[in-house]
């Protein structure tokens, strides 16, 4: 027979079973995996290479709690030293962060912004790099397995960390409708390496990738990811809810 104790506890154990059950992963063959494609012999990534209309293109998806008005695509590729991230985002306004804001918070993020996520598998920290509309670029550590943004964090320089972007429209002027910007990454092996011991070359990484977007035309900020599971965290520091990142062979 079962007392009121046991009972109390099943029950509690139901509802947290139930609650959970769609954010519940028990490894990486679960999650959702992403290609990275050589770059041909010869090609240099830029915005206009002929190679990345071949590259498959990742939509980014509705995140809980926030709107998607606008598509947002990206595409990776690597060459011998480098990992290459291009974004492609629709955005009737762009916007470039206040002045105040950035002097407050001294990151890039109160602006149109993509955050590229990397972790190496089983490493115990991992990266986020912003890339804004205003061309400004940062890379953050985060030593641990994943937590929400504290109020401390800053840039650290990252030797061969490059970001170029293409605007189809004006920055922070409200009196046009804009079509949107496209952004491209080199993100160096050896910086991943510098804080990321165990990663090598070729090998696969945990990824996310969030953008945000302001919008005139728009009541709300729009977020949209790489992957989220409906009704698990949509916080992007959420390990489980991230893909895998595959390089294929040359």
């Amino acid at each position: 027979m079962w007392n009121l104790k046991t009972l109390s506890l099943f029950a509690l154990s139901c509802i947290l079973g139930f609650a959970l059950a769609g954010c519940r992963r028990s490894g990486s063959a679960e999650r959702p995996e992403f290609s990275v494609w050589p770059v041909p012999a010869g090609e240099t990534p830029t915005v206009n290479a002929a190679f990345w209309k071949q590259l498959p293109a990742y939509e980014l998806g509705k995140v809980d709690g926030y709107v998607k008005r606008n598509p947002v695509k990206v595409r990776f590729a690597y060459n011998s030293e480098a990992l290459y991230f291009r974004f492609d985002a629709v955005d009737d306004d762009l916007v470039d962060e206040s002045p105040a804001k950035l002097e407050r918070s001294g990151l890039f993020i109160y602006a149109d912004t993509v955050e590229l996520f990397l972790r190496p598998v089983k490493s115990h920290g991992y990266w986020e790099f912003h890339f804004s509309a205003s061309g400004k670029n940062g890379a953050i550590f985060f030593p641990s397995r994943g937590r929400r943004m504290p109020s401390n964090v800053y840039y650290l320089p990252m030797d061969g960390l490059e970001f170029h972007r293409t605007l189809f429209g004006t920055l922070n002027d409200m009196r046009d409708k804009d079509k949107g910007w496209v952004g491209i990454a080199r993100i160096p092996y050896a910086g991943i390496a510098g804080r990321c011991p165990l990663f090598r070359s070729g090998a696969p990484l945990e990824v996310q990738v969030t953008s945000i977007a302001y919008s005139v035309y728009a009541d709300a900020d729009e977020r949209t990811q790489l992957h989220h599971t409906s009704g698990c965290d949509r916080d992007p520091h959420y390990l489980p809810d991230w893909g895998i990142l595959r390089f294929l062979p040359r």
